[in-house]
């Protein structure tokens, strides 16, 4: 009887022993296996890392190019300093005779028709840049910006949002754009919510000079959605899928 208990013991103690080794050796495996998924995930983030500052740097060897036609800078001159958000004020009244002449006429401050043709020209000649500098790049757009940080054209497709309902607006709120005004190159992904609609842009810009003063900035962008996405997965080399979020939601 005592034989047979020590054997029923000793059989218990070994099954016990062996489930013991079992969770160690599955929490030692659990273990390695973490490890090696995070260091998967970050090879991964900094291979995606990797390829969007590449682009970024493409795109500002694009605009290099761009900043540096003759025509956009002529075309933008004029509206440098002025604003297109806020119209101008109603010409004063006539002199009186007697009084001093006028200014010339390339002194007077534009009124808001010259400042809608003028608009119209910046947007004419981003129209051609677009097509002859950036045309290898999908769905890509271009802004001009004033040195105020407003939009003084505008060509391309994905910004600003439908939801914008084509209103002119101003960009100076970005410290990117702040920067890019004060005379640096920046790229930046721009976060951009529009009646609960959120979305993502990859922004690279210049600023643009013309005989020694700053006129504004030239601003070359990509919406980021699906397609984006994809390209970015497989210019990184990726097996897993890769999603880009914003405000706690996929964006792309």
């Amino acid at each position: 009887m005592f034989v047979t208990r020590f054997w029923f013991f000793l059989l218990a103690a070994s099954v016990g022993l062996v489930l013991a080794v079992m969770y160690l050796l599955q929490d030692s495996m659990n273990d390695g296996l973490r490890q090696n998924v995070d260091h998967l995930v970050q090879a991964d983030f900094a291979q995606v890392q990797a390829s969007l500052k590449l682009q970024a740097r493409e795109h500002l060897d694009h605009l290099s190019e761009i900043t540096a036609s003759e025509p956009l800078r002529e075309a933008m001159a004029p509206l440098a300093g002025v604003s297109v958000l806020v119209p101008p004020k109603a010409s004063a009244a006539p002199a009186a005779a007697g009084a001093p002449p006028a200014a010339a006429p390339g002194d007077a401050p534009l009124t808001e028709e010259q400042i809608r043709r003028q608009v119209g020209v910046v947007k004419g000649v981003l129209g051609d840049l677009l097509k002859s500098k950036v045309e290898a790049l999908r769905q890509p757009f271009l802004l001009a910006l004033n040195r105020k940080g407003e939009v003084i054209g505008a060509q391309g497709q994905g910004f600003p949002p439908p939801e914008a309902g084509g209103i002119e607006f101003g960009l100076y709120g970005f410290p990117s754009v702040r920067a890019m005004l004060r005379g640096f190159e920046r790229d930046d992904i721009w976060f951009v919510r529009i009646k609960t609609k959120t979305y993502l842009y990859q922004i690279a810009g210049r600023p643009v000079v013309h005989q020694g003063k700053y006129l504004g900035a030239i601003l070359l962008g990509r919406e980021i959605d699906n397609d984006f996405a994809q390209e970015i997965r497989e210019d990184s080399g990726l097996n897993a899928q890769l999603y880009f979020f914003a405000a706690g939601k996929v964006v792309a």
